[in-house]
């Protein structure tokens, strides 16, 4: 029998960097997940930063994320075998950022998967022989910031027109295929409708299991057609935040069995500043209820539109030509509303690109505007 681990972003931060550069990482996580990682005969993560010296950053929305090049120390020593770099942030220091991350990741002797300096290096699929089978390893992501379609290096961008095609040819060459799609919306523990038909499109060209890493938290589960969906896996080694959803995560295992695969789980929290194993069953508790009640398709519109109105700001906000700013707001409101007509800020007029550029930032907008209109009987 052979175990592959799939675990989601690690990110090197304040809090623990030092232990990452060091080597030191049985004070971030405990022994049981180091041995583990260790004991698994393949390691997969999202890697969801640059690594590099040089702070070189890109204008986009959101932070721009960077860690050390010593820290690859840190990933070594959890036993990775490949990351996946096709994120929203492997080009936040630009295009000296990623080429130190590749260099890096090269001269460690990890495997790399959903990037490249050509289209098609970016989208090729990585095939390991684990257990007498051969796994292959398939990442794509959202739009936002980092496409190889953009800017000739970089990230393999979700295409409709081309990756459901990349898919089916890789399940040609291999007897297991893992999707690794970094989609879907921040803190939303449920599926988004257009994620859903996007990902129940993966399986019917041939993926066997399909996770979504993006969300920072852990979201639900469907099984479709003999295929598993992994709607979001929370984080690994992120620290960024004193919210549940970003101290909480799950690793995701593979058994591999003659021609049984067998997926399992091992929820992670965090206590006393270290990473361990959740035995109270309270994170897959909450992972199970949710999968049971997103086979209502009516329960995932409702829970969708509300999370929409509770987010419906973000997308007024920028529209205002402001960026978390109340300086700006009294103006404009000041002005009778014109100021956003004369001054767009710079922000502003990035987070609407990406708000359109996004399927899942535009699906959920256009949701939002929908539902009210129906909710208020407005003749459509």
């Amino acid at each position: 029998m052979a175990k592959i681990i799939i675990g989601a972003d690690v990110v090197p931060t304040d809090v623990n960097r030092q232990h990452f550069i060091d080597g030191t990482m049985q004070n971030v996580v405990t022994e049981e997940i180091l041995n583990m990682l260790n004991d698994a005969d393949f390691v997969a993560v999202n890697l969801e930063v640059p690594l590099t010296d040089t702070v070189d950053k890109i204008k986009k929305t959101g932070p721009n994320l960077i860690a050390p090049t010593n820290t690859i120390a840190g990933y070594k020593q959890l036993g990775i075998d490949l990351v996946t770099s096709a994120n929203n942030h492997i080009l936040d220091q630009n295009r000296s950022g990623f080429d130190s991350t590749m260099q890096v990741l090269k001269d460690a002797g990890i495997d790399n998967v959903g990037t490249g300096y050509t289209y098609e290096e970016a989208y090729q699929t990585k095939i390991y022989e684990i257990g007498g089978k051969k796994i292959g390893f398939y990442a794509t992501c959202q739009h936002e910031y980092s496409w190889i379609q953009d800017f000739g290096f970089g990230a393999n961008g979700y295409d409709p027109l081309e990756s459901f095609d990349h898919i089916a040819e890789a399940k040609k060459n291999c007897d297991y295929l893992i999707v690794l799609y970094h989609a879907g919306i921040e803190h939303f523990r449920y599926v988004a409708p257009f994620d859903q038909k996007v990902c129940r499109k993966m399986i019917d060209k041939g993926a066997d299991l399909v996770v979504l890493q993006h969300s920072h938290c852990v979201n639900c589960e469907e099984d479709y057609k003999g295929g598993k969906i992994i709607y979001g896996q929370g984080n690994f080694i992120f620290e960024k935040s004193k919210d549940e959803c970003w101290k909480t995560g799950m690793l995701i295992t593979l058994d591999i069995d003659g021609d049984d695969y067998k997926i399992g789980y091992v929820p992670l929290d965090k206590h006393n500043g270290i990473i361990e194993v959740d035995k109270t069953g309270e994170i897959m508790d909450g992972y199970f209820k949710r999968t049971e009640e997103i086979k209502s398709k009516e329960f995932v519109e409702d829970v969708y539109y509300q999370f929409g109105k509770e987010r419906i700001n973000w997308y007024t906000d920028c529209c205002r030509g402001y960026y978390n700013s109340r300086l700006y707001r009294f103006f404009w409101k000041l002005s009778g509303e014109k100021l956003g007509n004369v001054l767009l800020k710079r922000q502003s007029r990035l987070m609407l690109m990406n708000y359109f550029q996004n399927p899942a930032h535009k699906e959920l907008w256009e949701n939002v505007l929908k539902q009210y209109g129906k909710r208020e009987n407005i003749d459509e």
